[in-house]
């Protein structure tokens, strides 16, 4: 079947990790612009898709909880990284993603300090893991639903505990609606 939208050409694009401090605040800008999240940690590490020398994709990993790491990894949960951002700029072909991906699980194989990397589709936005299933990730199930909070001024999600920890009442009282995630469905790659 062909594709019924533009393809994008491996030769356009240039992935590599994010090296520099310019590199690291471009592709932060980028998750800020088109990532639902709005947000990306300062500490993770990130691999970069550049078309004409722009960045116009980023994937961000992260560690991930120990729980999450111990229920659907098979190794040793300090061997695991989990892929927290993935993001890629509007106009750009339907397979970046995929490429971007690809290309991050590589540069993970040649590090050689994890086996897993584990991933989550949010199901509250609407996600299903397409890009994973696309990439061979193997599903390793469906997380329990949870609360989550919400701005409702700016829509963006907010945790109760970023800055100073609040009980529930401090939440709503602050203007925060608090909602409820279906769950997520987990994906995993295995890079040994």
């Amino acid at each position: 079947m062909k594709p019924d939208k533009p393809v994008a050409r491996r030769g356009d694009y240039e992935f590599a990790l994010c090296k520099t401090t310019d590199e690291r605040r471009a592709a932060h800008q980028l998750v800020r612009e088109h990532h639902y999240s709005k947000s990306a940690s300062h500490r993770s590490f990130s691999v970069c898709a550049k078309r004409d020398g722009k960045i116009v994709g980023a994937a961000m990993f992260l560690p991930p909880l120990p729980p999450a790491a111990k229920k659907h990894a098979k190794t040793d949960p300090r061997k695991v990284t989990t892929l927290s951002r993935l993001v890629v700029a509007p106009g750009e072909p339907q397979n970046v993603a995929g490429m971007l991906i690809a290309a991050s699980l590589k540069q993970l194989r040649r590090d050689g300090r994890y086996d897993t990397v584990l991933t989550f589709a949010d199901l509250s936005q609407g996600h299903s893991g397409t890009v994973y299933k696309a990439t061979n990730a193997t599903p390793c199930g469906l997380t329990k639903p949870e609360p989550y909070w919400v701005d409702p001024r700016s829509g963006r999600r907010v945790s109760r505990k970023a800055t100073v920890s609040r009980t529930v009442a401090e939440m709503r009282a602050l203007g925060y609606e608090q909602r409820r995630s279906p769950g997520k469905h987990c994906f995993r790659w295995e890079l040994r």
